[in-house]
């Protein structure tokens, strides 16, 4: 085997499995040279050996062949990146945060929430876990409940989801902080873009949502700008349906709505609604500036934008 830089990302390339993928992916992001990155990451003092491991949250139930398996879809939520400030370890050689090891197979804070039980126990899950619940009870229910008024929320003492055909995947498999820094984040993409296709190939979801990932995944990592959300694309050798929904992180989506309108209204609903949040984030940013909000910091504003491009993607 090739152990060159290049030589590991044609490796991970030709990768039959998450398993082989994150093997050579791992290896090569070790030695990745790229100047862009590499400049952001002396910013960000973030290791190359930070790789957070994702995919699957039950490997045997997402592979099975099963009738009951094929009646309900493999749904791949794409997100940006894991967060890893509250990290303490260090690598040796550059004294540079740690977020996630990779031999760590357990590192996986979406599967660990998850996987108490084979069946979610919502009422005890972060709110961004259960937001990303709601929006799976509604796509399971799509294919046998065709009024929208009858799509209701989770509900842990009635409904039960299949975790089983839920999968999800970080962009950046380096992690970051509490809040993404663009630069690192474009500059990590602009590398391993072939790497995540690959992996998007492996998992071959029936469903895809990206979670304020859609503007990335369009552009930066299929650049395609004819790919059009709630319609599908051709992945590989499979239509795979794609959904553009806001990060679930971002502010003022309650945990009920979330997701609810851009998977159930038509097309041309979808950019109203979004025209919508984004004034009222508009009109909260001009509030607070005309009002001398003394504890209107840089921070708010970042968060505030952060929630924009949020709902933007």
């Amino acid at each position: 085997m090739d152990s060159t830089y290049e030589g590991l990302k044609n490796t991970a390339k030709k990768a039959i499995d998450l398993k082989g993928l994150f093997e050579s992916w791992y290896e090569a992001q070790k030695m990745c040279k790229e100047e862009k990155l590499i400049a952001n990451l002396n910013k960000t003092n973030i290791s190359l050996e930070s790789f957070c491991i994702d995919g699957e949250i039950i490997i045997d139930e997402w592979n099975s062949k099963s009738k009951d398996s094929e009646n309900q879809p493999k749904v791949l939520y794409i997100l940006r990146e894991e967060n890893g400030s509250h990290s303490d370890e260090y690598d040796e050689d550059d004294n540079r945060i740690i977020g996630h090891f990779y031999k760590n197979k357990d590192d996986f804070w979406i599967k660990e929430q998850l996987c108490g039980t084979k069946t979610a126990k919502y009422e005890k899950l972060p709110p961004l876990i259960k937001k990303l619940v709601n929006v799976q009870y509604i796509l399971e229910q799509m294919k046998t409940v065709d009024d929208s008024e009858n799509y209701f929320r989770f509900d842990d003492e009635s409904c039960k989801v299949n975790i089983g055909h839920m999968a999800f995947m970080n962009l950046n498999k380096l992690g970051g902080d509490s809040s993404v820094h663009w630069p690192t984040f474009k500059a990590y993409i602009s590398c391993f873009k072939e790497l995540i296709k690959r992996e998007i190939e492996i998992l071959n979801p029936d469903i895809i949502v990206c979670c304020g990932t859609y503007g990335t995944l369009k552009l930066e990592v299929y650049e395609d700008k004819d790919m059009q959300e709630r319609e599908t694309y051709k992945i590989k050798d499979k239509n795979c349906i794609i959904y553009n929904l806001p990060h679930p992180a971002a502010r003022g989506i309650k945990i009920v709505e979330y997701g609810k309108k851009e998977i159930l209204n038509p097309k041309n609903d979808i950019d109203v609604v979004l025209k919508e949040k984004i004034k009222e984030k508009l009109k909260a940013i001009k509030k607070r500036i005309d009002n001398n909000d003394e504890k209107f910091s840089i921070d708010v504003l970042r968060n505030l934008l952060e929630d924009l491009e949020g709902y933007g993607e």
